[in-house]
């Protein structure tokens, strides 16, 4: 649908986000009078779902649907406003708005002055004698303008001349110095060395062989995470792309990888013939392509995976290390009926993934242990088995074991070391898990969850920034369309109160992402909630819950927003849809429903909640005294017991346990701490966080500057 003010040509011309963008805004702007007109209204004009306008419209915009419909209304309004055509009450039923009172709040809100200032300003320049201005004056005026804007273009034609010159003796120059120095031709930038490994299409006539295909992909991930010269954007990103129509420019752009890698095909008794091929994604053209066709043995298919690994690097220009090469050579011995059940194993582990049922780890579990009753020392077998442990009955023992013991039989089985990070971080044995991060980094440099997973450790365990940041960025660099590793980001910041970086990749991981909606949702909340925006909130809230099924989280959320407001009859009423809607408090959250039951006078009910709230947190900090959880809960329980004394306590070890400074920007803005915050030892206690906190901001800054971060 060509746009009004372009011609065919130029709209052909405009990126697939600007038309989406001028498609959206005449839709909206033909539909302003119309009350009715919403997101559902919206959606279907653009022939999209809610959530596909909503996800699109936010990644361009920053703005919620409901927020950019409100905001093309108000600027409408503005434009009606100032050319005096009807009332305020008139114009705001013009553009859509059904209540004058709410048009004047949302204008008020947006402007920052109500409808009423600019009817006001109307009147006093049609009053005052400067306000009429004679033809020949108003030419005047324009062509005074027109001599500006010429002045202003020639001198940007000749700082342009200027800055092109000095960019071409630049370029002459630096040719020059390659020429004389005889300096041989350098590989690819980093930036240019990224790439996507597509699903892998099954084209052999038994559908269920797709297992198979499903682990070339990913084992040949793998291989290539193993070079640190090539940035390989993580596989569980790509399922999205399975059977998909989308063309490789369009992929590559929303992956933001400069190469494609495809791979299709057919497993026929006891062959193999496969065809894979590398695109470049700007200019859609083919770099290398080759069939193989292959015995299927073990042998064989860990040759074909370690060729391909080697074929993409050098078409790319990628640098492999000597020993690089060695691990990618490395093939374990396997016979291939047990390889096959691992294939498959790992098949019902990413349906686990997919959130399609525990279940799936069960399988999973079963096929391990066949492949494990074939080949006893198989590496692989033993740390899936270690990871299934892990995930299903957070058996972190048995998980161990079996992650140790694959270890042991093959050092470099770098799986077997991201299990057991996993495991001891679960346990609470940071330094055990940060040793084992460290070291599935070092055999895959490039995998961005183990390194997201040591910048939160070093961040929030250590509290150790210099180290953790860099971590966390180059995973950041390394991902795309993750939402895990995103989410990760965002509660690493949202702990060291960056709060504006929280949002973002908390807003990021619920646009790319379903999974970890009701996390991303919390994070968010909880961002607006330390920056004491309740108005923010409550407008975040309300267009979230509008177009998700996270009634639980939502309810919850809306529950601790009343609290902080003081309206306990509403919060109540939160609280009860919650539990209607099958949500589940958790202890932490039970101190917080005794405050509520406290300021409702329900004695029986806020006695009985606070005493067994007390019980528990004395009895977790008998069994250990550095426990943040415990120190940090008795803390909030004995401020809402207006026992002063105990509260500033274990707000003194609370500070001792780290910097925790979002929970400290909490504590100051609380009503609960409302009874303690004038003491003078609150206050020294919070004055030190502030300092704290603004030495880690220096170190940032620092780091920012000599190129750290």
């Amino acid at each position: 649908m060509p746009d009004l003010d372009l011609s065919d040509n130029e709209f052909n011309e405009l990126s697939r986000d600007e038309k989406f963008l001028r498609k959206l805004r005449k839709i909206v702007e033909s539909n302003l009078e119309n009350e009715q007109f919403g997101v559902e209204y919206l959606a279907e004009a653009m022939a999209m779902s809610r959530i596909q306008v909503y996800r699109k419209l936010r990644r361009l915009t920053r703005k919620n649907i409901s927020q950019y419909i409100r905001e093309l209304r108000l600027e409408r309004a503005m434009e009606l406003l100032k050319k005096d055509v009807a009332n305020v009450a008139e114009i705001s039923y013009q553009v859509g708005f059904g209540s004058p009172a709410y048009f004047n709040k949302c204008f008020n809100d947006f402007y920052g002055y109500p409808p009423g200032e600019v009817v006001k300003k109307n009147q006093q320049e049609r009053e005052s004698p400067d306000a009429v201005i004679t033809k020949e004056e108003e030419e005047n005026k324009n062509i005074l303008v027109r001599k500006k804007k010429k002045i202003i273009r020639d001198r940007y034609i000749l700082y342009t001349f200027i800055i092109l010159l000095v960019v071409v003796f630049i370029i002459v120059g630096v040719s020059y110095f390659i020429k004389v120095n005889r300096i041989a031709p350098q590989v690819k930038s980093a930036t240019e060395k990224t790439i996507a490994v597509l699903p892998f299409r099954n084209d052999s006539p038994v559908p269920d062989y797709e297992y198979f295909f499903n682990g070339m992909q990913e084992e040949i991930s793998n291989q290539l995470l193993k070079i640190e010269d090539i940035i390989v954007r993580p596989r569980q990103s790509m399922e999205q792309y399975r059977n998909t129509e989308k063309d490789i420019p369009f992929i590559g752009e929303e992956l933001n990888v400069a190469y494609i890698l495809e791979g299709s095909g057919r497993l026929i008794r006891d062959t193999i013939r496969m065809w894979i091929k590398l695109t470049e994604t700007k200019t859609n053209k083919q770099v290398w392509g080759e069939p193989f066709n292959v015995p299927y043995t073990t042998d064989a298919i860990f040759d074909l995976q370690a060729r391909v690994a080697k074929k993409v690097a050098a078409s790319i220009g990628a640098v492999i290390t000597p020993l690089e090469e060695k691990r990618i050579d490395c093939q374990p011995l396997a016979p291939i009926e047990g390889f096959s059940l691992l294939m498959r194993g790992r098949s019902e582990i990413s349906y686990y993934w997919k959130g399609l049922g525990r279940h799936h780890l069960d399988k999973a579990m079963d096929l391990y242990n066949q492949a494990l009753a074939i080949d006893p020392e198989s590496a692989y077998a033993l740390a899936s088995k270690g990871e299934v442990f892990y995930h299903r009955d957070m058996n972190f023992d048995s998980a161990i074991y079996y992650c140790k013991k694959a270890i042991k039989l093959e050092p470099e089985a770098d799986y077997g070391y991201f299990v057991l990070a996993n495991c001891y971080q679960g346990m609470g044995k940071f330094n055990l898990s940060i040793e084992n991060f460290l070291k599935m980094i070092e055999l895959r440099p490039n995998s961005s969850g183990p390194l997201a997973k040591l910048g939160y450790l070093y961040i929030t365990k250590k509290q150790d920034v210099v180290k953790g940041l860099p971590y966390l960025k180059r995973s950041i660099e390394l991902q795309s369309l993750r939402e895990l590793d995103y989410l990760i980001a965002s509660e690493c910041y949202f702990y060291i109160g960056d709060y504006e970086k929280a949002k973002e990749y908390a807003m990021k991981s619920f646009i790319f992402g379903d999974v970890y909606t009701s996390w991303a949702i919390r994070i968010y909340n909880q961002t607006l909630a330390r920056q004491n925006k309740t108005r923010e909130r409550l407008q975040f809230l309300d267009s979230i819950c509008s177009i998700t099924n996270c009634k639980d989280i939502c309810n919850k959320a809306y529950w601790y927003l009343n609290l902080d407001l003081n309206d306990f009859e509403q919060a109540e009423k939160d609280y009860d849809q919650f539990i209607e809607a099958g949500g589940e408090f958790k202890l932490h959250d039970s101190i917080f429903l005794a405050n509520m039951y406290k300021q409702l006078g329900r004695n029986e009910d806020y006695q009985m909640t606070i005493n067994y709230c007390r019980t528990r947190y004395e009895d977790l900090f008998d069994d250990n005294k550095k426990n943040f959880d415990a120190i940090g809960s008795l803390l909030n329980i004995y401020a809402i017991l207006d026992e002063k004394e105990k509260a500033l306590k274990y707000l003194s070890k609370f500070e001792k346990t780290g910097f925790h400074f979002s929970t400290f920007d909490w504590i100051e803005i609380s009503p609960i701490f409302e009874n303690i915050n004038d003491d003078p030892e609150f206050k020294a206690i919070i004055r030190r966080v502030h300092e704290k906190k603004a030495v880690m901001k220096a170190q940032i800054r620092e780091m920012e500057a000599d190129g750290r971060l």
